[in-house]
Order: C-alpha cells, then structure tokens, then sequence
C-alpha cells in the first residue's frame, strides 16, 4: 500500500496490531483519528537498521520512498477512555506472555522486492465466497462463544475456545477484544473479519 504526502496506513485511536505488512510511499504508519491526542506511529526515513520500543516513533530500517518498508511486526496498546472523571483502560503489551514495560513494540525493515505473491493471494477474498454469518454451517462468531468486544470483559478464553473449533472459519466482529495471554490456531483456521474489505489472515500465532 502506499499513498502521497500526509498518508496514514491506517487512522486508529485503539490499540493495533501489525505483521508482515508491506508499505510504499508512506511514512505514517498508524495516525490517530479526529481530535486524537495519540502521538502518530511513523516508519523509519533512514537506513539505520534495528528494532525498537517505544511510546512514539519505532525504529529500523526503510526508506519511505519509492522503495518498500516492511512491518515484521508491529504492537501499539492504546488507552481507551472511560468516561467522566476515570482514567482511561490501560491497554498493556504482552509478548510470551510477559507483560511489556512499553505500550509499543516496532520491527520494520527495508524490502528491496514488493510484496510475494504467495503473501498477496492471502488477502485476494472472493466476494462470492466470502465466509459470513449466515452461512448454515462452518462459521463461528467469538461472540456466540462467549467473547464481548467491550475492552473490559476478557475475552481470552472465549476467541481461544473459537479457534479450537475443528475445520471452522473464525469471525471476530467489531469491537475491543482484550486479550491477556498468547493465542493458538491452527494454519487451517481461517480468521476473515466481520467487513469483506478487510483481511487479516496472517500467520498462526506460535
């Protein structure tokens, strides 16, 4: 993907997750939405290589021109407001199931060659095939399993338990699912999203 100047990958006031996303001619990856006081994710302008943490700009390698900048990985944990006098839900990081002194994980690097297309096909939906709710058979809503989308309610357990479900295609309509260890499926468990538009089927979780 990529766009002109002021582009934004993605426009997000919540918590994001990213990986193995290849971006083009844009330098902003995730900019906060109308009236966001969130600091703006931005990949890296520089050739400098490594990985990085922390609560504004990540770190690594790209070049934010012509040339592809590829997301390995990428985890920002949004507060999300609570309303009134309360202090806003902390969205805390976790990797292995350690929790994270910083809200943000970046891992990007320079790609000389576009996207593959065993990576693009993934994300190629037949309209006409496209898994949705109404289908009879094969479709499971985290939601039917006991996952609330609310980012209060921990949803572990429940999405987990929809993952478990032999052969079926996994559906996570909108909303905040908070997480609070790893997640496993199987690479034959597909993961569309409740909009056709979208498409995060990425890797099994390990």
């Amino acid at each position: 993907m990529g766009g002109g100047a002021g582009c934004k990958v993605v426009q997000s006031n919540r918590s994001i997750y990213m990986r193995n996303v290849y971006v083009r001619g844009c330098l902003t990856l995730v900019g906060g939405g109308p009236g966001s006081t969130q600091a703006a994710i931005m990949l890296p302008s520089s050739t400098t290589s490594g990985t990085g943490t922390g609560t504004g700009t990540g770190t690594g390698t790209g070049t934010g021109g012509g040339g592809w900048t590829v997301v390995n990985e990428m985890v920002a944990g949004r507060p999300i407001p609570n309303g009134g006098d309360c202090k806003p839900l902390v969205m805390s990081v976790y990797e292995n199931d350690v929790k994270k002194p910083s809200p943000m994980l970046t891992n990007f690097s320079a790609a000389v060659e576009p996207p593959p297309a065993s990576l693009t096909a993934q994300h190629n939906w037949d309209e006409a095939t496209f898994p949705t709710l109404d289908q009879s058979s094969g479709v499971v809503s985290v939601l039917d399993m006991g996952a609330k989308g609310d980012g209060i309610t921990d949803d572990t357990a429940a999405i987990q338990k929809a993952l478990d479900q032999p052969g079926a295609v996994v559906l996570l309509p909108k909303g905040y699912y908070r997480i609070v260890r790893g997640l496993r499926r199987s690479i034959s468990t597909p993961c569309p999203p409740s909009e056709s538009s979208l498409s995060p089927r990425t890797p099994p979780v390990s």
